[in-house]
C-alpha cells in the first residue's frame, strides 16, 4: 500500500489500489480465477465449473484493522457490509469482475487482526466455512462464536458434511462401546458416538487423541496464544463430549 491506514477513507478506496498494484505487476488475465458458477434449481444451490464473470476466492490479509477497516478479526466478504452487492471490474479483455459482497456473487473474505502466520491461517479457515456451509456460527467447531473453537473439524461438522457418520447408542441392545481415534486411519465408520437423550437432542462423544496432526480440538490457553498447529504437547487430548440441541444436526444459520 502507499498511504498510512488513517489516510485512505474506505475499505473500498483500499481495494482499488490492491486491483491496480496486482495489474502494474502484471496480473491481466483474471480468467484462471474464474472456474464456477452457481444457480438455484428446485430451491437448491448447484455449482458449476464453468465461469460466470466473478473471481471465485481471494483472501486478503492486513495486518491489523486500523483506519476505515472494520474492527473484526476476519469476515466472509471484501468490504464491510456482507450487503454490498458492489462489484469493481479487474479484467477488461476478459469482463470478469470482484463481488464486494457476502451474499450474491462474492469473491472474497478479509482477515485484518494479526501478523502473526497461524492465526490468519486459522481464522482464514473460519471464514471460509461461511462459504462452504455455515450461514451463521455453532458453538463446537470451525465455524464457532466464542468459547468452543476447534482447530479442525468438529464431530458435528464432519456429520454435517457426511465427512463421517454417528454409530447411535441403542442401551436395550449394547452395553460396551469402543472408541478408536477421531481422526485414526482405520476409522471405519468415524468413531463418534450419539448418544440419544430425547427427540432429536443428544451427545456427540469421540476420542480425540491427535492421531493425525491435523486433529488440533482445543484453542484455549495456551494452543490459543501460540497457535494450534504448532502445538505438539498434550493439551486438548481425550474423550470430548458435545452436546447438541433439540435441532439436531443442522446447517448452521444466523
Amino acid at each position: 500500500m502507499s498511504k498510512l491506514a488513517s489516510e485512505y477513507s474506505s475499505d473500498s478506496e483500499i481495494n482499488l489500489e490492491i486491483w491496480r498494484n496486482l495489474r502494474t505487476q502484471g496480473l491481466t488475465n483474471w480468467q484462471p480465477y474464474d472456474k464456477w458458477r452457481d444457480t438455484i434449481i428446485n430451491n437448491e444451490v448447484k455449482f458449476y465449473y464453468q465461469p460466470d464473470g466473478y473471481v471465485d476466492m481471494i483472501y486478503k490479509i492486513h495486518k491489523n484493522y486500523d483506519g476505515p477497516l472494520w474492527d473484526k478479526r476476519g469476515y466472509a466478504h471484501l468490504t464491510t457490509s456482507q450487503y454490498d452487492f458492489s462489484s469493481v471490474l479487474v479484467d477488461t479483455a476478459n469482463n470478469v469482475k470482484v463481488g464486494y459482497g457476502y451474499r450474491g456473487k462474492g469473491s472474497g473474505l478479509m482477515v485484518s487482526m494479526t501478523p502473526r502466520k497461524n492465526i490468519n491461517y486459522m481464522v482464514t479457515q473460519h471464514e471460509h466455512g461461511h462459504f462452504l456451509y455455515a450461514n451463521g456460527h455453532i458453538t463446537y467447531g470451525k465455524v464457532s462464536y466464542g468459547p468452543g473453537g476447534d482447530g479442525y473439524f468438529s464431530p458435528y461438522e464432519m456429520i454435517l458434511l457426511r465427512y463421517q457418520e454417528a454409530d447411535t447408542v441403542n442401551f436395550s441392545s449394547q452395553t460396551n462401546y469402543y472408541l478408536t481415534d477421531y481422526s485414526a486411519r482405520n476409522s471405519s465408520n468415524g468413531e463418534i458416538l450419539r448418544v440419544p437423550i430425547s427427540g432429536q437432542e443428544c451427545f456427540l462423544i469421540a476420542n480425540r487423541g491427535n492421531a493425525s496432526k491435523w486433529d488440533k480440538p482445543m484453542l484455549g490457553d495456551t494452543t490459543q496464544i501460540k497457535g494450534a498447529f504448532d502445538y505438539t504437547g498434550n493439551y486438548g487430548r481425550g474423550i470430548y463430549i458435545y452436546h447438541v440441541n433439540s435441532s439436531g444436526i443442522i446447517f448452521p444459520n444466523g
